[in-house]
């Protein structure tokens, strides 16, 4: 349960960052991300030139082959699907978390509440015992 809290929190800290994702230009898709290619630029047919964004050139992009969108395409929807199944299986554990929480109320109250039905005598008081005390002055003196 542990590890996949760790792999639902990695995926939160990683929604952060600018992930590379495809990007339709000039007739074909590229791999770019919003850090260092937020610009770009057409040199040649097929290839890109990526800019950040102080127009400082950072590399050249190819276009994704078919294969490559599509196994993007499948990693994304597996990611997704992860997601989800972390998720459903946070709700489960809170809901198994609220009934114990509620039986755990409902055992204890029970048990309180059956204290105090019952009589209780205190081992240490006798109805039977009478206290004196005698004071003088500053000191008190008690049988």
């Amino acid at each position: 349960m542990r590890e996949k809290l760790s792999l639902f929190a990695l995926l939160l800290l990683a929604g952060c960052a600018s992930p590379a994702t495809p990007h339709f230009f000039n007739g074909h898709y590229y791999m770019m991300d919003g850090s260092s290619c937020a610009r770009y630029s057409a040199i040649e047919n097929e290839i890109v030139k990526c800019m950040d964004k102080d127009g400082k050139e950072t590399g050249f992009r190819l276009p994704m082959t078919d294969q490559e969108l599509m196994m993007y395409q499948a990693n994304q929807q597996m990611q997704a699907q992860q997601i989800q199944n972390l998720s459903a299986q946070l709700q489960q554990t809170n809901y198994q978390l609220q009934q114990s929480n509620q039986n755990f109320y409902r055992n204890n109250t029970n048990y309180i509440n059956s204290i105090g039905s019952q009589n209780y005598q205190n081992p240490y008081y006798n109805q039977n015992n009478h206290v004196n005390c005698i004071s003088t002055g500053f000191y008190t003196s008690c049988r």
